[in-house]
């Protein structure tokens, strides 16, 4: 989604991760992309600009009566404080990164890498809100409103029981919005052989507050996997949910595994993938990276990415 402020820049709201890992294997497997990127391998310097919404700062400091010079010294040092996030997320991720503060609540990033533009600001942006949250079975509440279903929509078997299915993602998207579930909350998700699948999802079980550090992996035979630590209060959680019992892994309000609790007695340490289901085996590292990076630093307020106009240096 692009914007056009006054100053003549885009400003770029956060790309989705599962959206990003189709951007890139689009970029691979383009002949324009390929004929005008630099050769895989070779290192390349990406500037990115990073706007910070500082109106709720600038709201409390208001409330609290501060001064000119207090309120201008409070919004410098949230922005030391994003660019050092910036870089502890990239730093995570696998890569050194200088974010320097600069006037009007921005930061400038600079990053030499062989990845792409597209991995960069998918690290960046985002809250790096972490959920694990229990998957509930929706047989029950499709059983009342079959006959209410849209014809683009059916009902199929799982063995977590029955969910809606389609073709049309928009669709199930617009039937589930309809849905109030509570404290429960409806996903789309793409489903197992082509389409896309209704996942109804618990309040969640263990947040990033229960997170002490998220890394990067590998297992024996070199698959990517992302590994969370999980602090007392969170290991407890985990511990409060029976073996196997269907979970899912949510990041900025996205799933990006399903899987089961296993059947361990540990449970301080998780060992997750990016699901293979939507995620092809070339991109599951950058997907990893991507998650690690961002939960690596949470932020809080809102930032969007400026992409300078044409003839623009950033």
């Amino acid at each position: 989604m692009l914007l056009s402020p006054s100053d003549g820049t885009a400003l770029k709201i956060t790309t989705p991760i599962l959206s990003l890992c189709a951007l890139l294997v689009m970029s691979a497997l383009s002949p324009l992309t390929l004929s005008a990127a630099p050769p895989m391998g070779d290192v390349r310097e990406h500037v990115v600009l990073v706007a910070i919404d500082q109106s709720a700062t600038v709201e409390k400091l208001s409330r609290d009566g501060a001064d000119e010079r207090t309120s201008q010294l409070a919004l410098k040092k949230l922005t030391a404080e994003v660019a050092q996030r910036l870089e502890r997320r990239l730093l995570a991720a696998g890569e050194h990164a200088e974010a320097k503060p600069m006037r009007g609540a921005r930061v400038r990033v600079v990053v030499r890498t062989r990845q792409q533009r597209a991995w960069v600001e998918g690290i960046l942006t985002g809250h790096g809100a972490m959920a694990l949250r229990e998957a509930q079975d929706q047989t029950g509440i499709w059983s009342e409103l079959v006959a209410m279903l849209p014809q683009s929509v059916e009902l199929r078997p799982t063995p977590q029981g029955t969910v809606a299915w389609s073709q049309d993602r928009e669709a199930l998207l617009t039937l589930t919005r309809k849905l109030t579930m509570g404290k429960s909350e409806f996903f789309v998700i793409p489903s197992q052989g082509g389409g896309w699948r209704t996942l109804l999802l618990k309040p969640p079980a263990v947040t990033q507050a229960n997170l002490t550090r998220a890394e990067r992996a590998q297992s024996n035979i070199g698959l990517p996997f992302i590994k969370l630590h999980l602090n007392s209060q969170g290991t407890a959680a985990m511990h409060s949910l029976a073996r196997k019992t269907p979970m899912a892994l949510v990041v900025d309000d996205e799933v990006i595994d399903v899987f089961r609790i296993p059947d361990t007695a540990q449970r301080a340490d998780l060992s997750l993938r990016c699901s293979d289901i939507w995620v092809p085996p070339t991109q599951q590292v950058e997907c990893v990276d991507v998650v690690v990076g961002r939960l690596a630093a949470t932020l809080p307020m809102k930032i969007t990415l400026i992409t300078p106009s044409s003839g623009e240096s950033p």
